[in-house]
């Protein structure tokens, strides 16, 4: 779960740099990001086998064992060159580093994109909304998870 997280981090905030990317318009600083797994396909399928009397419980289960918010220093710098940002995580992600991010959209609202991997279970659809400066919503889709979403915000200008 550790490595989702790092992933969808690596995912919001890393699209291919080209003529076309225009930086995000948000504030730099620690940023704290917290996924949503509810509508993931494997949870759904262990759901499904689980008898209707015990389903309760064992969602509680899976709520306790989710991804936990995750704390990161954004830089203007990563800002600007997203595309370096991106491949310094993804190199220590065997299954990233060999990754092509493909803009469909790139705004200072609005991110939509693809990751695409030589391993096509590593194929995911993003898709990045900034509510204000310091929040953003996350829709990652795709791979055997099926649908992550993300919420994003600001804590503070010091990443200390």
């Amino acid at each position: 779960m550790k490595q989702l997280t790092m992933a969808i981090f690596l995912l919001t905030f890393s699209v291919g740099a080209s003529a076309k990317t225009v930086p995000l318009d948000i504030l730099t600083g620690l940023w704290e990001y917290t996924t949503d797994m509810s509508k993931n396909k494997m949870m759904e399928a262990a759901l499904a086998s689980v008898p209707e009397s015990q389903k309760e419980m064992v969602k509680k289960m899976m709520q306790q064992n989710a991804p936990k918010p995750v704390k990161n220093c954004m830089t203007q710098e990563e800002l600007n060159d997203p595309e370096s940002h991106f491949k310094k995580g993804a190199a220590k992600n065997k299954k990233m580093k060999d990754c092509k991010m493909i803009i469909t959209k790139s705004t200072k609202k609005k991110f939509i994109g693809q990751l695409k991997c030589p391993d096509k279970s590593t194929t995911f659809s993003i898709n990045v909304t900034v509510i204000n400066k310091k929040e953003m919503d996350t829709v990652i889709k795709g791979g055997m998870f099926g649908e992550i979403k993300s919420k994003a915000k600001w804590l503070k200008a010091d990443c200390k």
